[in-house]
């Protein structure tokens, strides 16, 4: 079980509820600590949208949300290890606000306004890695920061896994609105996607250790998509090219086998064309970069 945490001040128009949604295609549940900041803004001012707050609370009621508080968390037993982590990134985190604070009183063109934006992005996502600790220390169970945050590299602070799940979500597409999250679970769920799902992961935890950078993991990802997709269309042309070629012969000569009795010849063909796609199913399952095809197939 693989699960993200998320900082909600990144999310807050309602059209980026569909890119919330996407998440599900592989993190079980998404953790989030500033859901009353997203309550307020989305009811009690000119910018929210009750509709999108009733979303985001439905998510919570299904369980796919859920909701933690820093106070719950007994100091005594965090880990050494996490209270230097969290001092160091919360010292980070005390400079940028004071940039963003200074940014903020500057803003005077759209240039100014678009790196404020940017500079409170970069603020979020590192907000968000650290709550990421603080939830795997209330939980017990490791949790990735959704957002990117190439920018903040410097910091002893790696969460390889994580990087690995952002570059896949966003190659997942972007689901309609008309399309309701459970059908992505069931998507997940479903008993011809489980084998791909757990290759995938399997190569997820394969790639994590080599602690790559998102552009080196999103040109890997691109590499093993354009294999596949390769060795699938020429196995695919040559079981086209079977069903044409049994089309073609078989039907002029199905009367001339049943005349002569020539039974046993008549279910060559059939047999033929059933070797043909057992054969497009075992290229598809030793094709290079079959470990996405879960990905691969969503795009479909």
């Amino acid at each position: 079980m693989q699960n993200g945490v998320i900082n909600l001040n990144s999310y807050v128009s309602k059209s980026s509820f569909e890119r919330i949604k996407s998440n599900f295609f592989l993190y079980d549940t998404l953790y989030t600590y500033n859901f009353d900041d997203f309550k307020n803004l989305q009811l009690n001012s000119g910018y929210g949208k009750e509709s999108y707050y009733n979303s985001m609370q439905l998510l919570i009621e299904q369980g796919y949300l859920k909701l933690f508080n820093i106070s719950e968390i007994d100091e005594e037993l965090v880990s050494q290890e996490s209270k230097l982590n969290l001092i160091e990134i919360s010292n980070v985190l005390d400079d940028e606000y004071e940039k963003l604070a200074n940014l903020k009183n500057q803003i005077s063109s759209s240039e100014s306004a678009n790196k404020f934006l940017r500079s409170q992005f970069q603020f979020n996502a590192l907000e968000e890695r650290l709550f990421a600790l603080l939830c795997k220390e209330k939980t017990g169970k490791m949790a990735s920061p959704v957002t990117s945050l190439d920018s903040y590299n410097n910091l002893e602070l790696f969460f390889p896994k994580a990087n690995v799940y952002r570059v896949l979500i966003q190659n997942f597409p972007i689901p309609d609105r008309n399309i309701p999250l459970l059908d992505i679970i069931q998507y997940k769920n479903e008993e011809s996607n489980k084998l791909h799902f757990l290759r995938l992961r399997t190569w997820i935890d394969n790639i994590a250790k080599r602690e790559l950078t998102e552009i080196e993991i999103a040109q890997e990802i691109e590499t093993l998509i354009a294999e596949y997709k390769y060795e699938m269309k020429l196995a695919g042309m040559k079981y086209k090219n079977a069903k044409i070629e049994f089309l073609y012969k078989f039907a002029p000569q199905f009367l001339e086998k049943i005349v002569k009795f020539s039974i046993s010849e008549l279910f060559d063909p059939f047999f033929k064309l059933r070797n043909e796609k057992i054969s497009l199913l075992q290229t598809e399952n030793n094709a290079k970069g079959n470990e996405l095809a879960y990905l691969i197939k969503s795009q479909m």
